[in-house]
């Protein structure tokens, strides 16, 4: 089967993966919200409306906080890639920037480890006229310093939890999670290498092809000649030399760095926010918090859930419940529970719901081109 060079990334194939991705999301949901957090949406309505009763203003100002993140979620996705596409000569419109974002943020709740978003922006970047090589290395680029950003913050929090490590074997529940925190930064170590080598190795390039093709080749998806990928990787050099342009294009990629760093700083003390608007009442450590949440998703790298659901939940849960680790001074663990189902709702839950609601409209577009071919 010959490659068709006008494939689009959401044929009928790969729409039924993410529609039993949808349909996976929906019962990891159900299990977390039943069984984990077993919520109570009551509880969750009386508390904000306590909060508001006792400190009207203070309220309305975490409530701006929360949802002013879904702003700069999308603002911070787009960011790095806008700035790249500009020396492109590419200007993307709103609306373009809209369903590329909330499209990429619905692909991220509903696949394991962002396996679907990052080929997903190869696939946009390339629509909207960057060639394919530019495109692949705007895409890895913008992986790599992501994942240096969240080893530069998870390090720092890993080693503070590690002071109290005493506590930590004492919780069964706790001295699991934290050797899945190990394992975490080890992958994340390996993540990078692999970025580096795929980045700069030609033969890694030619032997990962060699095995993709194998895969396609067994589910029956359009794939390459071993032919075509010799010819395809005989200029690697110039892939590099792009890779090399981008990365030291300093403003650039200082200001990705930076705007990521952002990203996952007002992620990490939104779990803070979430529980200080739960119960006004009650004194938390912030630092703490942060360390704790910072550790979680650390911890919960490898775990092939749809956007990490049901997993991370149950971390979170397990560290915040340990009133010593976690300095939280309540026996109350509805409101622990209630306030991680308010931090997964605007970090996850209603961008990927946005997202979904984009779905209609890209993927008759999808279709359309996929008919005039």
């Amino acid at each position: 089967m010959k490659n068709n060079s006008n494939k689009q990334i959401f044929n009928r194939k790969k729409m039924l993966i993410i529609s039993f991705s949808i349909i996976l999301s929906v019962i990891f949901l159900f299990l977390t919200l039943f069984f984990v957090l077993k919520i109570d949406v009551k509880e969750i309505f009386s508390s904000i409306a306590q909060t508001f009763k006792e400190d009207f203003q203070f309220a309305a100002f975490l409530s701006f906080i929360l949802f002013f993140y879904l702003v700069i979620k999308f603002l911070l996705f787009w960011i790095p890639y806008a700035i790249r596409l500009k020396k492109e000569n590419i200007k993307l419109g709103f609306i373009d920037s809209f369903v590329f974002v909330l499209t990429s943020f619905f692909l991220v709740a509903v696949t394991p480890a962002n396996f679907v978003s990052d080929p997903y922006a190869t696939y946009f970047l390339k629509r909207k006229g960057v060639v394919q090589n530019r495109a692949v290395a705007i895409t890895l680029l913008n992986a790599f310093l992501w994942h240096i950003v969240q080893m530069i913050i998870t390090i720092p929090s890993f080693f503070i939890i590690c002071t109290q490590y005493q506590e930590i074997i004492n919780n069964t529940e706790i001295h699991v999670i934290f050797w899945f925190t190990i394992v975490g930064i080890l992958i994340d170590f390996f993540i990078l290498f692999w970025l580096l080598v795929f980045c700069y190795s030609l033969k890694t390039h030619y032997l990962l092809s060699l095995f993709l093709n194998k895969i396609k080749k067994i589910f029956k998806i359009a794939y390459h000649t071993k032919e075509e990928i010799k010819i395809k990787y005989i200029d690697e050099k110039k892939f590099k030399k792009i890779m090399n342009e981008l990365l030291f294009d300093y403003k650039k990629t200082l200001l990705t760095i930076l705007i990521y760093t952002i990203n996952e700083l007002y992620l990490y003390f939104l779990v803070f926010i979430s529980l200080k608007f739960i119960n006004i009442k009650i004194e938390f450590d912030v630092f703490k918090i942060f360390n704790i949440t910072n550790v979680v998703f650390t911890a919960n790298k490898f775990i092939l859930t749809p956007g990490g659901e049901m997993s991370i939940e149950y971390f979170m849960q397990g560290f915040l419940k340990d009133k010593i680790i976690s300095g939280i001074d309540t026996t109350n663990d509805i409101l622990i529970d209630n306030s991680i189902l308010i931090w997964r709702t605007f970090s996850m839950y209603i961008p990927a719901i946005l997202g979904l609601i984009m779905m209609p409209i890209i993927i008759p577009k999808t279709f359309k081109k996929i008919k005039k071919t």
